[in-house]
């Protein structure tokens, strides 16, 4: 059971998305990755603000 990468917080979504779809395609696997829709607006909104 040893790590096989690691983030740092704070880290972006896309970082995120980024180690999980590595980690799928290393082991051969396919997969979803599925974003709550509270999570897009709140990040919609605070990108309007920017």
């Amino acid at each position: 059971m040893g790590a096989k990468d690691y983030l740092v917080k704070p880290y972006k979504p896309g970082q995120l998305f980024k180690v999980i779809m590595h980690t799928l395609l290393i082991n051969g696997k396919q997969g979803q990755i599925l974003i709550p829709q509270d999570y897009m607006k709140a990040n919609r909104v605070k990108n309007k603000k920017s």
